[in-house]
């Protein structure tokens, strides 16, 4: 008959959803070399963010002002200017997030981070050299 299933092989699931006995050493070995390759795609993903300028230039944007205000302090205050606690815990939960998220990219690759800051930090803009006047003599 037409709607009965065809009986056939079982699919078979992908290495990610498929399960592993922990409890056995060999079960152990494959879950340790799974994670470490995760870690691995990971910095190799955050190392070709900042290969790029625009890349660069994006996570400078994540962490600045219009987002997480990684480098900033923000308090919150209500319309009558009194605190307003829930916001300031806010504006902190996202600056120690960016924070965070700087500190995990400053660890795997501090190149990459240095250049974000020259490109696209107004700190690290090299002073102007200061003009000497012609005096006449």
């Amino acid at each position: 008959m037409a709607d009965e299933p065809e009986d056939g092989p079982e699919e078979i699931l992908p290495a990610e959803t498929a399960t592993v006995d922990a409890a056995s050493p060999e079960g152990l070995r494959t879950q340790k070399r799974k994670q470490k390759r995760a870690n691995e795609d990971s910095e190799d993903f955050w190392r070709m963010v900042f290969t790029s300028e625009a890349g660069r230039r994006e996570m400078w944007t994540l962490l600045g002002e219009g987002n997480l205000h990684a480098f900033s302090v923000n308090f919150a205050v209500s319309p009558n200017g009194s605190p307003y606690t829930e916001a300031a815990w806010y504006h902190r939960a996202l600056q120690d997030f960016g924070l965070q998220l700087y500190l995990k990219w400053q660890s795997i690759d501090p190149e990459g981070v240095k250049m974000m800051h020259i490109e696209n930090d107004p700190r690290f803009k090299p002073r102007p050299r200061p003009t000497r006047r012609k005096t006449d003599a």
